[in-house]
C-alpha cells in the first residue's frame, strides 16, 4: 500500500489497529440477506454531484451500475439542498456537454445566460465578483435522471445501514428502503462514495486511522494557517446550513406566534433570491444564524442534525420576518436536505495541504501528468465561514491539482472516494469543497472503476492514471484554465 504523501503522526500501533479494524465484518444482522444480495459491477453511495459525476462516466460501458441515494431525486446539495449559487469554473466534459444542452436552465443573478462554465480566480472569489450561476434545480435533476437512468439502475429512498468488509475489501452493503422499511443487500465489485464519506467511514477504520473530524491543528500537516501548538479539534467544522423557502403572497395570513426561539438563533440577512423551480418563492439562506450545533451533527448524526434545522430555521424566519417587517412573505418549507459543507475526511493514500493549494497548475504540468496523477483542478479560495474567514480568505490559492491518490482510502482496495470526503486536510477542504469539483471527482471514480472492471484488477491502485487522464481530458482543462486566469 502506497504511503501518504502527507503523513499524519500516528504510532506504528495504531496503524497496525487500523488495520484490524477493515477487517473485521462491520454488518448488523444481514448474514441471511448477504446471500440474496443484488449483483453489480459498480455502485455508487450517493446521487449528488459525485454520484453524478461517476454515472455519466459509466453509463455508456456497458456495466451493470447503480447509484443509492438517500433522497427522493438525484442532485444532493445542489438540488435538494437548494443551494442558491452554482459556481463556473474547471469541469470535465460530460458537464461541458450537458451545460451546453442545458443552457438555459443556467443563468446570472440578472437572468442573462452564458456560453460556457469557466475558471473563478481566488480574487474574484474573496471580492465577491464572482459571476456565480443560478440553476433551475428541478428541471436539472430530471436531466440527470432521464439521461443516466435507461443504464444505471437508480435506487432512490435508500439509506446505507452497514458494510461487509473483508480484507480491506467491501463485498458488499446494507440500504434500508425508506419507503417500505425493507433491508436490501448490493454487492459490487467496486464501490465509489459519493455520500459524504459515510460508505468509507465503514470500510477504512476508526477515527484517526481511518479518516478524520474537524480541524487538524499545527502538527497533523505542518499547516501554517495554524500557529505553533494549535491542537487538532473533531468540532471545529464549516457551518451547516439550513436554506428555507418562502412564498411572496400577501393574501395567506402567517401565525408565528407559538414558535420558539431557540438559544442563539439570529435573523438572517432580509434578501432573497427567486427559486428559479417556482417563481413564486424565494430562497432565504440562513449561515450560522440557524446556530446549528456542530458537536451534535458530529456525535449524534445526520437525522438529529436534521431535526435541530427543522425547528431552528423556522425561529430564524420568525425573527428575520418581524425584524425586516416582511408581511407579504410566508414560510412555505425547508430544504430536503441539510447544507453540509464540511463532514468527515478520508485518510486517503495522498492528502490535499494548504501547501498543495497553493501551488498552481501551469502549462509546464501537461507533460508531466501522469507523474503528478491529477485527475481534477479546483480553484476556490480558503473558505472557512465564521471568526477566522477573513485570515483564511487572505491566504493566496491557486488553480490547483486534486490526484488520483487523494480519492484512494488508505486501507481499501475497492473503493474510491468521489464526493467532499476525499483525503484533505481540514484547511485544504475549505478551498475544495464546490459542486463542480465533486462532478470532476466523482468523474474521475467513475473512469477508474471502469477500468478496474474491464482489465480484471484487484485493487484500485493499479488502474493506468493515464486512462483517467484522458478520459476526463486533463490537459484540456488545465489548457482551458490556464488561459482564462
Amino acid at each position: 500500500m502506497k504511503p501518504l504523501k502527507h503523513s499524519p503522526s500516528l504510532s506504528t500501533a495504531l496503524y497496525v489497529a487500523a488495520a484490524t479494524a477493515v477487517l473485521v465484518l462491520l454488518v448488523n444482522n444481514c448474514s441471511a440477506s448477504y446471500q440474496n444480495a443484488e449483483e453489480y459491477d459498480v455502485c455508487m453511495v450517493g446521487g449528488g454531484a459525485g454520484g453524478i459525476g461517476a454515472g455519466y462516466a459509466l453509463k455508456d460501458s456497458g456495466l451493470k451500475v447503480c447509484i443509492i441515494e438517500r433522497e427522493a431525486c438525484l442532485g444532493g446539495t445542489h438540488v435538494n439542498g437548494r443551494i442558491l449559487e452554482l459556481l463556473p469554473g474547471s469541469v470535465p466534459p460530460f458537464f461541458d456537454d450537458l451545460y451546453a444542452r442545458n443552457n438555459a436552465l443556467f443563468t446570472f443573478h440578472n437572468g442573462a445566460t452564458i456560453d460556457n462554465m469557466y475558471y473563478v480566480s481566488h480574487e474574484k472569489g474573496v471580492s465577491g465578483s464572482r459571476q456565480t450561476m443560478r440553476v433551475d434545480r428541478q428541471a436539472i435533476s430530471k436531466v440527470y435522471y432521464e439521461e443516466l437512468s435507461p443504464a444505471i439502475d437508480i435506487k432512490l429512498r435508500r439509506l446505507l445501514t452497514s458494510a461487509v468488509v473483508r480484507k480491506g475489501v467491501c463485498k458488499a452493503i446494507v440500504v434500508r428502503n425508506l419507503l417500505t422499511d425493507s433491508e436490501e443487500t448490493i454487492r459490487a465489485k467496486v464501490f465509489i462514495d459519493c455520500s459524504g464519506g459515510e460508505l468509507a467511514k465503514m470500510t477504512n477504520g476508526q477515527e484517526g486511522t481511518g479518516y478524520y473530524w474537524g480541524s487538524d491543528g499545527r502538527d497533523r500537516f505542518g499547516e501554517t494557517f495554524y500557529p505553533d501548538g494549535t491542537l487538532p479539534d473533531r468540532y471545529d467544522i464549516n457551518f451547516l446550513e439550513m436554506t428555507l423557502r418562502v412564498r411572496h403572497d400577501v393574501n395567506v395570513p402567517e401565525d408565528l406566534s407559538n414558535v420558539v426561539i431557540p438559544q442563539g438563533v439570529t435573523a438572517t440577512s432580509s434578501h432573497g433570491w427567486t427559486d428559479n423551480s417556482d417563481e413564486n418563492c424565494d430562497i432565504r439562506l440562513t449561515s450560522y444564524h440557524c446556530n446549528l450545533s456542530k458537536q451534535k451533527f458530529i456525535d449524534e448524526g445526520y437525522d438529529a442534525s436534521y431535526r435541530e434545522a427543522l425547528v431552528n430555521s423556522l425561529a430564524c424566519w420568525k425573527l428575520t420576518k418581524e425584524t425586516y417587517g416582511q408581511n407579504t412573505y410566508s414560510y412555505d418549507k425547508p430544504a430536503p436536505m441539510l447544507s453540509i459543507r464540511e463532514g468527515v475526511r478520508i485518510i486517503c493514500d495522498d492528502m490535499l495541504t494548504q501547501e498543495d493549494c497553493t501551488r498552481e497548475v501551469t502549462m509546464d504540468d501537461i507533460a508531466d501528468l501522469a507523474s503528478l496523477r491529477y485527475i481534477a483542478l479546483s480553484s476556490w479560495y480558503i473558505d472557512i465561514h465564521g471568526e477566522q474567514h477573513a485570515y483564511a480568505a487572505s491566504i493566496p490559492t491557486k488553480n490547483r491539482g486534486i490526484t488520483y491518490d487523494m480519492l484512494i482510502p488508505r486501507n481499501n482496495s475497492n473503493v474510491l472516494v468521489g464526493c467532499r470526503a476525499f483525503g484533505c486536510s481540514h484547511v485544504a477542504h475549505a478551498a475544495n469543497r464546490l459542486t463542480r469539483t465533486m462532478l470532476s471527482l466523482g468523474n474521475a471514480c467513475g473512469y477508474a472503476a471502469e477500468y478496474f472492471i474491464a482489465h480484471g484488477l484487484s485493487d484500485v491502485r493499479d488502474v493506468d492514471i493515464d486512462f483517467v487522464q484522458d478520459s476526463v481530458d486533463m490537459k484540456g482543462q488545465i489548457e482551458k484554465c490556464v488561459a482564462l486566469y
